[in-house]
């Protein structure tokens, strides 16, 4: 991590913000040089025999973590707020957003307009700002369809609606499967105003239930109230299906909160108790048995034994 931060000075406008790191603990042999937003935000990779590298990828920085070294303040005041503002949600890929939107005006509107589709791009590439500034040269649609995403306008809606922090790789993952352009599965969230890191989080656990009653009242919902209903949502399932040989998933939409849940679930209890279970309509075959057994063990010789 970096330990200091000290004032250079070279043929750009701006006196780069340095960054230097232990390099017993990183065994990086060089520091880094930031400089403002006059400058592009070029970044350097810098040797202590004087040899500088273009850094042409992500820095790995959150803005916070620059904020808070000694300068970062500065560095971080010199670019557009209203860009920092939109950058801060995307961790550390955000200081790479920033960059680019430096060094592009196409990039410069993405992340001012549709911000999740610059990080889209910067999240599949990167270690490559010039491919990256290519993508950015696209149409919004073209941009999805060379990430191999869903491109519709409909896709662009659903992107639109996202209100997440995307502090978890998680959210990423379900994003790209949501935006599948075989199954397009982000059509399944069409009546969501915003779709939060939570709603991201209940489809990621429950699919079946988005769009449903049920999937809503969970967005609202408390973690102890969400909690109790994962833990009972499991039991109705298997008691729709196994036991009582009806729709659960069906039954499920229709629940609206937590007390219909498990009213619907005590039904299906009580109704198991005085219910006959069969399982398969081979139950009644006589086993094989591989074991004639002993004095000690008695085979069991078909399913009513079983249920016995």
């Amino acid at each position: 991590m970096p330990v200091c931060c000290t004032e250079y000075k070279n043929e750009h406008i701006s006196t780069p913000l340095i960054l230097s790191f232990d390099e017993t603990l990183t065994f990086f042999p060089f520091v880094l040089e930031f400089y403002d937003w006059r400058d592009g935000l070029a970044m350097y990779r810098a040797y202590p025999d004087g040899h500088r590298e273009l850094l042409e990828g992500s820095c790995s920085f959150y803005i916070e973590h620059i904020e808070s070294l000694a300068g970062g303040k500065a560095w971080i005041d010199s670019i557009p707020v209203q860009l920092v503002h939109k950058a801060r949600a995307y961790a550390d890929l955000g200081v790479y957003m920033l960059k680019i939107a430096a060094m592009s005006d196409k990039a410069r509107y993405l992340l001012s307009q549709r911000p999740i589709l610059l990080y889209l791009v910067c999240e599949r590439y990167p270690l490559d700002h010039e491919q990256v500034l290519t993508l950015c040269e696209l149409g919004q649609r073209a941009i999805l369809s060379s990430l191999g995403l869903a491109s519709s306008r409909s896709a662009l809606r659903f992107i639109d609606r996202i209100q997440s922090d995307f502090s978890t790789r998680s959210v990423v993952i379900v994003i790209h499967r949501l935006l599948d352009p075989e199954t397009m599965m982000f059509t399944l969230f069409r009546h969501y105003q915003t779709i939060t890191t939570l709603t991201l989080q209940i489809y990621l656990q429950w699919p079946t239930l988005t769009g449903t009653k049920l999937g809503f009242y969970l967005m609202t919902a408390s973690p102890r109230e969400r909690l109790r209903i994962n833990q009972i949502l499991s039991d109705v399932f298997q008691l729709g299906y196994r036991v009582l040989d009806v729709d659960s998933v069906r039954r499920i939409h229709a629940v609206t909160s937590y007390d219909a849940l498990k009213q619907l679930h005590d039904r299906w209890l009580i109704a198991q108790r005085t219910t006959k279970f069969v399982p398969d309509p081979s139950c009644d075959k006589t086993y094989e048995i591989p074991f004639a057994g002993n004095s000690n063990i008695v085979p069991i010789l078909n399913y009513q034994q079983l249920e016995n």
